[in-house]
């Protein structure tokens, strides 16, 4: 049982470090951007005249339902070796 709770842990922590990790860096991006280039990202864009930073404020939505859709896949998947584990107890 030992071998399957170290595979649960590796594959879980091969799954939320990145992703974590990126959140991270994405969420931050969005504040740091309008600190550093104000300029920038209120520029209108192609896209019905919005700013940057509206259309980046858009993809974090967005990003947000793909990362919780990520999640809920992944969370079966491990929720599934969790069992596997308690069944061979």
């Amino acid at each position: 049982m030992n071998e399957q709770y170290e595979a649960w842990l590796k594959s879980r922590r091969r799954f939320f470090r990145p992703l974590l990790i990126f959140l991270t860096l994405f969420y931050f991006a969005l504040p740091i951007s309008l600190a550093l280039f104000p300029e920038f990202i209120n520029t209108p864009t192609i896209i019905w005249g919005l700013p940057f930073i509206w259309l980046y404020a858009f993809l974090q939505i967005i990003m947000t339902l793909i990362v919780a859709h990520l999640y809920i896949l992944k969370a079966k998947k491990l929720d599934e070796m969790a069992n596997e584990m308690r069944d061979k107890e």
